[in-house]
């Protein structure tokens, strides 16, 4: 600890001392040594007491433990008392910067005169939101990793959110290990709701699953972000957490005994809005580069990133396998159906192409709203029924995805732009210099996928059929070796442009692909 040999008021006693440790959250794992107006601070090793801080004024005021039992009349006492110095607003936002951004109760305590200057200081200060809402980027030389699926090396928890979630809850717990980083959510009642695994726990992939203890020791990698310490409205709950294990014998996608897609199958674009050429070539260069029969000169190549989904061909006991080719090109330039369209509109737009044999890309332009995108999506895929053939109906397989750069390139064309939530790290250069088509293409790459392996929902995925967790979707925000939250991983950079890649295609053409879900290993797979 250190102080400001500085008092708030002129006194002829002994200096009054500012205690601040520098710590965003003050948390203890012992209960017992909180209670209503005080907290005793105890030597680790020997457990006595050594402090005793009596609360006042929304501060707790340590005083020396010598002299609250009577056994030396000269110790200093370490206190806070209300300023009677100048109470401008200068003044009060000094306060208030320097006793770690503490709410607006305190300093109302603090400068019970000053009620509108305390608003509007906490009303546009702009790092009270972020503390409270945004964690600080885990450490890119992380000591820990895991090697196997639900290998604990992370905890943090954020928040509260002055917005509470659409069910009440306001704060958000982050479990993370390199295969499969996964959320939670807890109530006001310290009651934990996983977000993306219930089917993991529901298929008893988790032992245990617990509320973790957070101690005020911890480093970076372990404690809570933006926590006032001072707000009683929040009080310090003791917790425990238990392992994570996987059951190996368990696969995390299941196979649900549908059929994958085979044969030789063309990849069809209908392009709906304004794209320029040069837009149109970058994705069906990319299609093209998928076929192992058109290799690229450089590896790592787009064709070694696909043949990972061959693997659950070879699990499922399939003899064949699928070739995918850049099919026909339909252009919708004139926005027929107008720029907003509905899901039932998007499979009416796939039905435009051949529907046998075939994959149906719709692909919509930056000025085009779809439900859901931007909110909780990126793209979609499906299938449909399609057209009578020699009297049989055949479904066929598209897919959805929408050019992002205009309405939200944070949501789904990271880690080009800027993340609208989450760890706050540089934006990486787009290998195409386009952020919205680059972005497509990392969302198009990850439904190919999921087509590919759940066309009809029943093949591989894990959850429900309509939400599926699926081959890409399995290994969120994973682009390369290292990637932890709001980290891509270590990726290629292009030594002229500056621009990050993992993946070489045709026509000289770099990409970024994501991490697939091996089901050999049970781990995120990646080309570099």
């Amino acid at each position: 600890m250190s102080g400001m040999n500085y008092t708030l008021e002129k006194n002829s006693g002994p200096p009054e001392w500012i205690i601040d440790t520098r710590a965003t959250n003050h948390m203890t794992s012992d209960i017992k040594l909180l209670n209503k107006d005080s907290i005793f601070d105890s030597d680790l090793y020997s457990g006595k007491v050594k402090e005793i801080g009596r609360e006042r004024a929304g501060l707790y005021y340590l005083l020396s433990h010598q002299n609250v039992t009577g056994q030396s009349k000269n110790a200093y006492v370490f206190s806070v008392k209300r300023s009677q110095a100048t109470t401008d607003q200068a003044t009060i936002k000094l306060w208030h910067n320097r006793l770690g951004h503490v709410s607006s109760r305190v300093l109302c305590h603090l400068f019970p005169s000053k009620k509108s200057y305390v608003e509007d200081i906490i009303g546009k200060c702009s790092i009270c939101p972020c503390a409270r809402q945004t964690r600080l980027p885990f450490p890119i030389k992380s000591p820990s990793f895991s090697t196997n699926p639900f290998d604990l090396v992370h905890i943090d928890v954020w928040g509260p959110y002055k917005v509470p979630t659409c069910d009440g809850k306001k704060w958000e717990v982050t479990f993370r290990e390199d295969m499969f980083p996964f959320k939670a959510t807890m109530d006001t009642q310290y009651q934990l709701f996983p977000l993306v695994s219930q089917e993991l726990i529901k298929d008893n992939a988790l032992e245990t699953f617990q509320v973790p203890t957070i101690h005020s020791n911890q480093t970076v990698e372990e404690t809570s972000q933006g926590v006032d310490p001072l707000n009683d409205d929040i009080p310090v709950v003791p917790a425990t957490l238990t392992a994570l294990v996987q059951d190996p014998q368990m696969q995390l996608l299941k196979y649900h005994k549908g059929a994958l897609l085979s044969g030789k199958i063309s990849v069809n674009l209908i392009w709906y809005g304004k794209f320029k050429p040069s837009q149109r070539a970058i994705v069906s260069d990319f299609i093209t580069s998928l076929s192992s029969s058109t290799p690229s000169k450089t590896n790592p190549s787009v064709a070694q990133w696909w043949k990972t989904t061959e693997k659950y061909y070879h699990l499922a006991n399939s003899k064949n396998t699928l070739s995918l080719n850049l099919g026909k090109q339909v252009l919708i330039e004139n926005y027929s159906l107008g720029k907003s369209l509905t899901q039932k509109q998007i499979v009416q737009l796939a039905s435009k192409g051949e529907q046998r044999d075939a994959i149906n890309v719709v692909l919509t332009a930056s000025d085009v709203a779809v439900d859901g995108f931007c909110v909780n999506r990126c793209g979609t895929h499906g299938a449909s029924k399609g057209a009578v053939i020699n009297g049989k109906t055949y479904k066929f397989a598209y897919i959805w995805v929408g050019n992002s750069e205009t309405l939200c390139p944070g949501y789904c064309a990271w880690p080009f732009h800027q993340p609208i939530y989450g760890p706050q790290s540089p934006p990486l250069g787009a290998p195409n210099n386009d952020v919205g088509v680059d972005g497509m293409v990392i969302n198009l790459a990850s439904l190919l996928a999921g087509t590919a392996t759940n066309p009809f929902g029943n093949g591989y995925y894990q959850g429900e059929a309509d939400a599926p967790l699926e081959a890409a979707s399995a290994c969120p925000g994973v682009y390369a070796k290292g990637a932890y939250p709001g980290y891509a991983g270590d990726l290629l950079v292009d030594k002229t442009t500056g621009a990050s890649y993992n993946a070489h295609g045709t026509n000289g053409r770099k990409y970024l692909v994501p991490a697939l879900y091996d089901p050999a290993t049970s781990s995120c797979s990646t080309l570099v």
